[in-house]
Order: structure tokens, then sequence, then C-alpha cells
């Protein structure tokens, strides 16, 4: 304790002989930074401070007004440097929230991708001409959707991400399994009561509804939809088995979603175990006979 104080005793000594080389450039920082947070927080109607075009011109006027030391040149950079990155990151939210510059940076790393790969890569926006293309061939080619989507779509295959016969044979067996289903007003029925239960449920709770919540009931409504008996829940299965079995698919769901976004590898070991839980709940179901055994290929 005795040296801790004795350090503060010689440091506080020391500050003058510290402060000597700013006192004058640490004053007028502080100056313009006062007028720049009066300026951001009063007069934001005027654009010379709502973008802080003050703080650049101020700098400036001490640059280029005063007969600066080395010593004070040090925290004029500091500023301008954290200037800079201010407006950088201005740059990158203006970017992001602008739809053509996104587009256009949509455009150019399509066409490195496509020079990495070796591949001549168009990017398609008008509706039209991509569902032309779409219909003139069951080809998809060798980009994103060999290159990326089919693997994050493993152990399962996509219906979109396949190509020629079977994708043909695949759309074939989802129109089977289509006309096998009740009609869209069931599944309009389970989800309006499951979304009224989730509202009750948070009200009385006061946890507000997040996305968990949201994927869960998502997933459970399709669930009811494809596999409820009369019970109302997954046919042959407890409340509480059908509550495991959907958790399953839905943790499977978020590493599907982050590997198909292209924000990480997925959990390989989760996403099996969503496939376990849906072939479970498939299996006492009246969709089993429509395929058998084939449900538990990649395809199915």
């Amino acid at each position: 304790c005795a040296v801790g104080i004795a350090a503060c005793y010689f440091e506080a000594a020391n500050a003058p002989a510290a402060y000597m080389p700013y006192q004058r450039i640490l004053p007028t920082l502080a100056a313009i930074q006062l007028i720049c947070e009066m300026g951001d927080n009063h007069l934001e109607k005027w654009t010379f401070f709502r973008h802080r075009y003050s703080f650049e011109l101020l700098n400036a006027a001490v640059l280029f007004g005063l007969t600066l030391s080395p010593a004070e040149f040090l925290p004029i950079q500091h500023d301008l440097v954290i200037c800079w990155f201010y407006r950088v990151s201005n740059g990158a939210i203006i970017l992001a929230k602008s739809g053509d510059l996104m587009l256009l940076f949509r455009r150019v790393a399509f066409r490195f991708f496509g020079l990495l790969r070796g591949l001549r890569l168009q990017v398609v926006s008008d509706v039209d001409i991509a569902l032309a293309v779409l219909r003139s061939s069951c080809i998809k080619g060798d980009a994103l959707e060999r290159l990326v989507a089919s693997p994050a779509w493993a152990p399962v295959l996509s219906l979109e991400s396949v190509d020629g016969a079977l994708h043909q044979e695949m759309i074939s067996d989802f129109h089977k399994l289509v006309a096998s289903l009740p009609p869209p007003s069931v599944l309009i029925d389970i989800a309006k009561l499951q979304v009224d239960q989730l509202k009750h449920k948070a009200s009385i709770s006061g946890k507000p509804i997040d996305a968990e919540d949201i994927a869960y009931l998502t997933v459970l409504c399709f669930t009811r939809y494809l596999f409820s008996g009369k019970e109302g829940r997954a046919r042959g299965f407890s409340v509480e088995k059908e509550h495991v079995l959907v958790r399953k698919i839905v943790a499977g769901s978020w590493e599907w979603r982050k590997e198909i976004a292209v924000r990480g590898t997925a959990d390989q070991q989760i996403k099996l175990e969503a496939v376990e839980a849906l072939l479970t709940l498939l299996q006492d179901s009246t969709l089993w006979p429509l395929f058998s055994d084939d449900w538990r290929t990649p395809q199915y």
C-alpha cells in the first residue's frame, strides 16, 4: 500500500512536466470536441454538424493555423485516424442500406468468385429473365449450388440444388407427397392456435418472444400438420417426447441455416440427430408407407 501511495505521489509530481509539451494542443482539442458535441446534440438540423464536418474543419484550422511541434502532431494524428474510422463505418452502414450499392457489391463478389474458380458467372436480377433461364435447363451449373449449397445441405439433398434425372425424380416424389397431405387450412388452424398460445405464455411470463421461440413454433406447426393424430400432437408420441424431437429438429435447422448462409461450419452431429428425429416422427405416421425405407436415403 505504501509503495502504491509513493507511486501516486511520484506520478503527480511528474504530471506538470509530462503535460508541458501538450499544454497548448490538448485544451484546443478539448474545445474542438466540445463544439462538435454541442453541435451534434443541439444543431443537428444543419448538415455541417450532423455529419461532423465541423470536426474536420476545426482540425484543419489547427493544422494549418498553428505552428505545431512534433509532440503536438501526435494527438492530432490520433484524432484524424479516429475520424477516418468513423467515416469508413458510416460508409459501410450506408452501403449496407443501399440496394443499388449492395447489388453492385454482389455482382463484384460473384465475378471474383467465378474468377477464382475459373468460371464465367452472370448475375441475373430481372425476374422474367431468371425464370426463362431456369425453365430452359435442368442443369444448375458448377458454381454456388454444387460448391456451396449442396455441401451445406448434407447429409440430405436439397430439391433446389440437384440436377437432371435426379431432380425430375425428386420433384415427382415431392408432388406425390404434397397430394397426400391435409388441406392447407389445417396448417392455418394449427398455426393460429400455436401463435395464440405463444402470445399468452409470453404475456404471463413477461419474456419477449425471440428467434428461438419462432423457430420452435414453426417446426412444431409443421410437425403437427404432417404427423398429427386425433390427439392433436404427433401420432403415437406424448407431448414431452414430441417436444424433445421438435427441439432436435430446431437445433438442426440453426446448423443448416448457418452453413447455407456461409456463416460457419455446421455441427454434423446435431444435423444427424435432427434427421433421426424426423425419421422417428415419420415411422409412426401415415406418410411412411409412401416411400417406406426410402425415407432413410438422402434424397427423401
